[in-house]
């Protein structure tokens, strides 16, 4: 190969990937002798000395190797996708090319007093997940009764998935409980809560956007596999703890009724079912937690509940104190001005057969609730 030729091959190959080694070599090429057209005995020169030129090539074929390698290796340290974990604390993982956490973002102040970033660093995404499941169930964050993860990744696999959901199975076995998973796909970086939440909205007849954003990741699982169908891009593992079946729920309330229908709304701070069904001309209402099955409300209406006026009559009906009464009696127990009250809500309800209101309140941004018989005042039980 003459010298012209060899020049022009290094620079085709060379200007781009390596630029700064490329005026050494040309150099040496330059340095080699002028071909005056004779001919060479090459097995007699090879038993003299090496040829330069084949010392040019090696040294820009090894070049070569260096720089393709160079490339291999930064191709596979670039981050590859993201793994968002979600319980309260919100951590976020970058993982490159060596399936290896290249950097990790802790994303609100729970997550930084749980976890320090150079915990989760270095390792590979089945080690981390495993490693902060762990502390997630050491710290009280993942319990028996509350048990759900929300998984967000962008550009991953399902290969990837398997490895995080086979790692939260396992953390959540060691601390003697079942593992729950709701796992999405992102098309960008979003946060994975707000992406839920966007995902949920318009799909629950009771939550708006805004009532969404209240609630934990727990609930917001709930809610996600209440619906006859899951959300987009979304997949759901294990089993989730901590609350009833609206079959369960019926049942506690002691309704048989096959025509009731429910729904699940918010009521005094936590996740209700909503139950209503008519028997012989009268509409009941039931309100049932979620979580304990505890009968939170009870209405019924009726002919009975309507005056010629068409007002309800929720005067001493029966000897029954109004809700106004017992509103008024429960401000002078407490000594409660409205100025510090939020959130005021008086149901009617029965315990042990007998008709009770039950007062629910938030007083300094801490929801309480009174018990209080409905034909004395008589205040029964104070909960918060």
């Amino acid at each position: 190969m003459r010298k012209e030729n060899i020049e022009h091959r290094l620079h085709q190959e060379l200007s781009d990937i390596a630029p700064n080694k490329l005026d050494e070599l040309l150099a040496a090429v330059d340095a080699l002798p002028e071909d005056d057209g004779s001919v060479i005995d090459f097995a007699q020169e090879a038993k003299k000395r090496r040829s330069p030129l084949k010392a040019v090539l090696s040294a820009a074929a090894a070049l070569l190797l260096i720089v393709g390698a160079a490339g291999v290796y930064a191709s596979l340290s670039a981050e590859r996708y993201t793994v968002a974990i979600d319980v309260n604390p919100a951590v976020e993982l970058r993982v490159n090319g060596f399936d290896r956490i290249s950097a990790v973002t802790l994303k609100n102040d729970d997550a930084k007093a749980l976890i320090d970033e150079s915990d989760l660093k270095g390792k590979s995404v089945s080690d981390a997940v495993d490693v902060l499941t762990e502390k997630l169930c050491g710290d009280g964050y993942l319990t028996e009764n509350s048990n759900g993860v929300l998984v967000s990744v962008q550009g991953g696999n399902e290969a990837l998935c398997t490895k995080i959901v086979g790692s939260v199975e396992k953390a959540t076995e060691r601390a003697g409980f079942n593992y729950a998973v709701l796992y999405q796909s992102l098309d960008d970086d979003a946060d994975g809560k707000t992406e839920l939440i966007a995902k949920l909205d318009g799909r629950l007849d009771n939550f708006d956007a805004e009532e969404l954003t209240k609630l934990s990741v727990q609930e917001l699982i709930f809610l996600a596999e209440s619906l006859d169908s899951l959300p987009d891009k979304t997949e759901f593992y294990g089993k989730l703890n901590g609350y009833l079946s609206a079959e369960d729920a019926k049942h506690d309330a002691g309704v048989d009724s096959a025509s009731a229908a429910q729904s699940i709304i918010r009521y005094a701070e936590q996740l209700a079912y909503e139950i209503v069904y008519t028997e012989n001309g009268t509409t009941h209402k039931y309100i049932v937690s979620a979580s304990t099955g505890e009968v939170l409300a009870h209405e019924k209406h009726g002919k009975s509940d309507s005056s010629s006026s068409g007002k309800k009559d929720d005067n001493k009906d029966d000897g029954l104190l109004s809700a106004d009464d017992i509103l008024k009696i429960f401000k002078k127990t407490f000594g409660f001005v409205d100025a510090v009250l939020d959130d005021v809500h008086v149901t009617r309800s029965t315990r042990n057969g007998e008709p009770v209101y039950i007062v629910t309140y938030k007083v300094f941004g801490v929801t309480r609730s009174a018990v209080f018989d409905a034909r004395t005042a008589e205040m029964l039980d104070e909960i918060g």
